[in-house]
């Protein structure tokens, strides 16, 4: 784990890698290392998510190259899933037969009780698990993103063919970032209301505020305000009133900090957020962030 939780601040929201989409290709082959190495002393750490390219495992190979260089792990990864590609399915049942491998030896380590693998930090796994058995995914993987306008998956999040993914995203103990904005028949974050009312004991992290435009952020807060397992994160929100409409309704244990980089500038967007909190309100904002690299942001 990071040594530096108690001064800085997670970027949550990173991409890396080359781009199909038209509007980002300009921003293409940039990948783990150009963000650290452009990346505000103040970031200690970041969640990257794959391009839409879907490489989920050169990604993965690519943060644990640079976690070997570090003298702590500072790269995690939200993986893309696709329902309609394989290699998405993959990872997923690879992530899922590593929590049932950790379940086995914590229930091998201390008997059948309260045998709950979203109750058990990683330190417990280390310390039940044979060198040989030690998760090479669960330990790095802090969330799951998807992206339906992209993947073009009619209803967004509140389809039904997102079922496993969020299925074993509760199981791990870790939340499903949710893209929104752009595609109104895809990823409105009315898709999102619905799915977390149906999985209530899920978490949901709307990415952007939940819209693309300013108006839409703003409506997107107002429907989430009473439902309490969907959280926001404010990369990409442009507008100064939108933080601080997010501030007030959420509360910042809701908030999840995002730069949406190589798109916007972690340096920008950390300016943002301190211009419209306190500094009281800037760290509560930081350790929620910090959650969710020690999966504990989930319900």
């Amino acid at each position: 784990m990071a040594v530096h939780q108690k001064k800085s601040i997670v970027d949550c929201h990173v991409h890396s890698g080359d781009w199909n989409y038209p509007f980002l290709r300009n921003r293409s082959d940039l990948n783990v290392s150009d963000y650290w190495d452009s990346a505000p002393a103040e970031v200690g750490a970041a969640i990257f998510f794959p391009s839409d390219q879907k490489d989920n495992d050169l990604l993965l190979k690519n943060i644990q190259a640079d976690n070997d260089e570090q003298t702590y792990t500072r790269s995690y990864m939200a993986f893309w899933y696709d329902p309609y590609d394989l290699s998405s399915h993959n990872i997923l049942q690879q992530l899922d037969n590593e929590l049932t491998m950790v379940e086995k030896a914590v229930e091998s380590a201390f008997g059948t009780m309260q045998c709950n693998i979203e109750q058990c930090d990683y330190g417990i796994h280390s310390s039940v698990c044979p060198d040989d058995l030690q998760p090479s995914i669960y330990d790095l993987v802090v969330a799951i993103k998807v992206h339906a306008g992209i993947d073009r998956v009619m209803g967004g999040i509140s389809n039904g063919v997102y079922s496993d993914a969020i299925r074993i995203a509760k199981r791990a103990g870790i939340p499903i970032i949710v893209h929104c904005g752009g595609w109104k028949d895809t990823s409105h974050h009315d898709y999102v209301v619905r799915a977390a009312y149906e999985h209530h004991d899920a978490t949901f992290i709307a990415a952007h505020c939940g819209g693309k435009s300013d108006k839409d952020q703003i409506a997107a807060i107002d429907r989430f305000c009473d439902i309490d397992n969907v959280l926001v994160d404010i990369s990409s929100v442009k507008y100064k009133y939108v933080l601080e409409h997010a501030l007030k309704r959420l509360g910042p244990e809701r908030i999840i900090f995002g730069s949406d980089w190589p798109i916007m500038s972690p340096f920008a967007s950390i300016g943002a957020l301190r211009d419209c909190c306190t500094e009281e309100l800037f760290n509560e904002v930081r350790k929620s962030s910090w959650k969710l690299i020690n999966k504990l942001c989930t319900i």
